[in-house]
């Protein structure tokens, strides 16, 4: 499956920012950022009818992401 990634759910996750250049950053990004994508598209049908859900479901995503990406990045105290 070939999910096109929006502008605004790779805005939403910061796609190109990844100073540690760590692909595990790369790959939690992406996948979070074709959710979004999805979710985008399911809240502009033409039925309206779960934009509210949809919105919350990205707002979920996004702080995801977040955690996802501390986790995979966090370091052992010296």
């Amino acid at each position: 499956m070939n999910i096109e990634i929006t502008k605004t759910a790779a805005d939403a996750v910061r796609l190109n920012f990844n100073p540690s250049a760590n692909p595990e950053v790369d790959y939690i990004k992406t996948a979070m950022a074709s959710l979004i994508s999805v979710m985008e598209g399911i809240a502009k049908r033409n039925d309206k009818l779960a934009v509210a859900e949809a919105t919350i479901a990205i707002r979920h995503l996004q702080t995801a992401s977040m955690w996802c990406v501390f986790s995979a990045t966090k370091e052992a105290p010296k």
